[in-house]
């Protein structure tokens, strides 16, 4: 997910009996990343190689100091 966006999500639950379960819709709006908690980082390019497009996953909870993930 993106941070500061608004989600929708919609659950239907089903069990291996075939009953179903429906949730109503929710709402939520992801927060800000918390900028004192980004890392400093520095890329380099191997020698005769060049940067590619991608995706960069950072875990910004899991670990840091004073968040206790249990």
């Amino acid at each position: 997910m993106m941070a500061s966006r608004t989600y929708h999500m919609h659950a239907i639950l089903k069990l291996r009996d075939g009953t179903e379960f429906e949730d109503c819709d929710h709402l939520f709006t992801t927060g800000d990343l918390p900028v004192a908690s980004l890392p400093s980082l520095v890329t380099t390019t191997t020698a005769g190689g060049s940067p590619q497009g991608g995706v960069e996953l950072l875990d910004l909870v899991f670990g840091t100091p004073g968040n206790n993930v249990a």
